[in-house]
C-alpha cells in the first residue's frame, strides 16, 4: 500500500487508486470535500490500517465508480478493513448496488457502533419533533348589500278618475194633431175643431172651437 488519501480511499502500486466497498467516511479535505466531524479520526485509523503494507484486495460485481476509482473489499491480517471501520464507528454504509457479496457483515458492524454507541454515533443528532400547526380558518366577512336610494322617485302616476257619463235630456216639441168633428147632418151643428196637444204621446191639453154656421137659403127669422 503506498498511501491513504482519506478514510475509505488508498493508493496501491500502479497509481491505482481503490475505495472500500459499502463504506463512507466523513469528509478529511481531501477530493474537495470539507472536513467533518471524525473525518480526520477515520482518515487517521485507515492509515495505521493499511499504509506501507501488505494487503488483499477483492472484487465484487462492480468493478470501478463513476469517477473510475476501482471498489473493493481489503483485507489487514485477515481482517476485513471495511468491516473494522463500520465496528469503531469510523464510517457508515454506503450503497452497495450489484456489490452485495459481504453486505450482512458490514450492516451487522454498523448497527453494533450504533448500539453502542461509537465515534460518529456519538454525535447528537437533532430529531425535529413535529409540531401540529393549527389550521386557521378565516372567518367569513358578511359584507351588507348596500341599499341604493334613487336619485329621483317620481310621483306614480294616478290613473284618471272617469268623468261621468252625461246623457242629454231630449225635450220632444208639442206635437199637435187635429181633429176634425162632424156633426150629424140631422141637426144645424156646426162643425167643431178640436185640438189637443200631445207631448212625448201623451195627450196634454184638448182645445174644442165652435162655429156659427150661416142660415140656410130661405131660412130667415120668422
Amino acid at each position: 500500500m503506498i498511501r491513504v488519501w482519506d478514510g475509505n480511499t488508498v493508493e496501491i502500486e500502479g497509481g491505482y487508486s481503490i475505495r472500500y466497498i459499502g463504506v463512507a467516511t466523513p469528509g478529511a479535505g481531501m477530493f474537495r470535500r470539507p472536513v467533518e466531524p471524525f473525518g480526520r479520526e477515520a482518515a487517521e485509523r485507515n492509515i495505521e490500517l493499511v499504509e506501507g503494507k501488505e494487503v488483499e484486495i477483492e472484487a465484487d460485481e462492480t468493478d470501478v465508480d463513476a469517477a473510475g476509482i476501482m471498489l473493493r473489499y481489503v483485507y489487514i491480517d485477515g481482517t476485513m478493513v471495511n468491516e473494522a471501520l463500520l465496528q469503531e464507528g469510523l464510517a457508515r454504509l454506503a450503497p452497495f448496488g450489484r456489490n452485495a457479496r459481504h453486505a450482512a457483515e458490514l450492516i451487522n458492524a454498523e448497527n453494533d457502533a450504533h448500539r453502542a454507541p461509537r465515534a460518529i454515533w456519538t454525535l447528537a443528532t437533532l430529531t425535529p419533533t413535529p409540531t401540529n400547526t393549527p389550521t386557521i380558518t378565516p372567518t367569513p366577512t358578511i359584507t351588507p348589500t348596500p341599499t341604493e336610494t334613487p336619485i329621483y322617485s317620481p310621483t306614480p302616476r294616478q290613473s284618471p278618475t272617469p268623468s261621468p257619463t252625461v246623457t242629454p235630456r231630449v225635450t220632444l216639441p208639442p206635437t199637435i194633431t187635429p181633429v176634425v168633428v162632424t156633426a150629424p147632418p140631422a141637426t144645424r151643428a156646426t162643425p167643431i175643431i178640436i185640438s189637443t196637444v200631445v207631448i212625448g204621446g201623451t195627450p196634454i191639453l184638448t182645445t174644442t172651437a165652435t162655429a156659427t154656421p150661416a142660415e140656410a137659403p130661405g131660412e130667415s127669422e120668422g
